[in-house]
């Protein structure tokens, strides 16, 4: 094992607009990786990484999860997802034998889902905050594609036809 290497990455999902955590990534004393489903409409992708291995993006390789240490820094690397993300949760303050909160371990082990599990922010201190700097109008969806394409915002002005172009049926 490599002192460098997470321990624990979590597996989290945007999707809702809020973060919450859907699958775990722990690596045991033996090197080997063991994987946590904590929500599983949400972590299919998780569940795909740990069964396939994870593509490594400059290579086009696959890690697969019995690599340990390696697998799990392939999991930290930039990937192109708007509605998932994987967090080093190394530091993190240390779970049960289990691997569960000590507060959810009696439920877990009843069979409790997942989704019951209250939504949480992310916690990563270096997450940038984004604050209003003035007021701010928003924008409709239609106002909200054409900036985005770079066109101003407002109403589309659509030329009259040619004159040669109305008079064909």
């Amino acid at each position: 094992m490599s002192e460098d290497a997470p321990t624990r990455v979590g597996f989290w999902s945007y999707a809702t607009g809020v973060g919450r955590k859907v699958a775990e990534f722990t690596r045991q004393p033996d090197g080997s990786v063991a994987f946590r489903v904590l929500d599983r409409s949400w972590a299919g992708p998780a569940q795909d990484y740990y069964d396939n291995g994870v593509p490594v993006l400059a290579g086009g390789a696959r890690i697969p999860a019995t690599a340990g240490d390696e697998f799990l820094r392939a999991l930290l690397q930039p990937f192109r997802m708007t509605y998932y993300g994987f967090l080093d949760e190394s530091d993190a303050l240390p779970a049960a034998a289990s691997g569960a909160a000590p507060d959810r371990q009696a439920a877990d082990s009843a069979g409790d889902q997942a989704s019951d599990l209250p939504l949480t922010g992310v916690s990563d201190p270096d997450a940038v905050q984004l604050r209003p700097i003035g007021p701010a109008r928003g924008l409709s969806v239609e106002d909200a594609y054409r900036v985005l394409s770079g066109l101003p915002p407002g109403p589309v002005e659509v030329p009259p036809l040619p004159d040669e172009r109305r008079d064909r049926p």
